[in-house]
């Protein structure tokens, strides 16, 4: 949802071009979008043939460019994620191309937790966003996503000479729920201006996605919308753009 909608809110703030690409087997960055379920195809399946990627990109109501992960079998995603981890240039190289456009924001969603994918696109990444709950898993984990630890090497440091900053975004927050608000002050405290942004818990954002829309087309009104439009500001301030 996230990755999606503050997507749809630089383009707002005048980013000439944002493409996401959608790195998570279950093929739902699209839904946002509004592109058909019927549609299959995605960038994946043509993990080796990135020049044929373009041909996937859809370009939505929004503006943004969607590059699908695609419909792949149980066993094509254990081969992918098997390639990925011998050969990780297979999505950094292509990545790095797309982004060398100084026109260009990219994007990547990628599933909760490690995997071959993440691990391919973090040496290329600029700014690589934790997208936490307020419950107590992420008060338990907080060290360890703030250090960097659980993504292989520390946060807001270098490797192969790139320099990696870190966020985090809390999302679903019910202001009515006393531990919840708790948990929010505390991952304040832990990652000061690191925290780029907190949307609270918003019925209008289910809805946006069962009509197929980005939230700020659907309810540009709501609290959700407000959310996310100053943690895009805040996404871009820190990758250095100006509004």
């Amino acid at each position: 949802m996230l990755a999606a909608n503050i997507a749809g809110q630089l383009i707002q703030l005048g980013i000439q071009q944002i493409i996401v690409i959608d790195l998570d087997p279950q093929n739902t960055l699209r839904l946002h979008f509004g592109i058909p379920l019927a549609q299959r195809n995605g960038i994946m399946a043509q993990i080796e043939s990135p020049e044929r990627w373009s041909k996937m990109a859809v370009r939505s109501a929004s503006g943004v460019f969607v590059m699908p992960y695609g419909t792949m079998s149980f066993e094509d995603n254990l081969h992918l994620a098997s390639s990925l981890a011998t050969r990780p240039e297979l999505l950094a190289h292509p990545l790095q191309f797309l982004a060398s456009d100084p026109l260009t924001a990219v994007i990547v969603d990628t599933a909760p937790g490690p995997s071959t994918s993440l691990a391919a696109v973090l040496p290329v990444t600029d700014l690589l966003i934790s997208v936490l709950a307020p419950d107590a898993a992420s008060l338990v984990l907080m060290s360890e996503i703030k250090s960097g630890e659980c993504y292989g090497y520390p946060a807001n440091t270098t490797r192969q000479q790139k320099t990696l900053k870190h966020g985090v975004i809390v999302n679903q927050v019910d202001p009515l729920n006393r531990l919840a608000m708790t948990l929010v002050q505390n991952i304040s405290s832990a990652f000061s201006s690191d925290l780029l942004g907190v949307v609270y818990r918003d019925e209008h954002v289910t809805e946006a996605l069962a009509a197929q829309h980005l939230v700020h087309d659907y309810a540009p009104l709501s609290r959700a919308a407000a959310d996310l439009r100053l943690g895009a500001q805040r996404v871009w301030s820190v990758l250095g753009g100006t509004q």
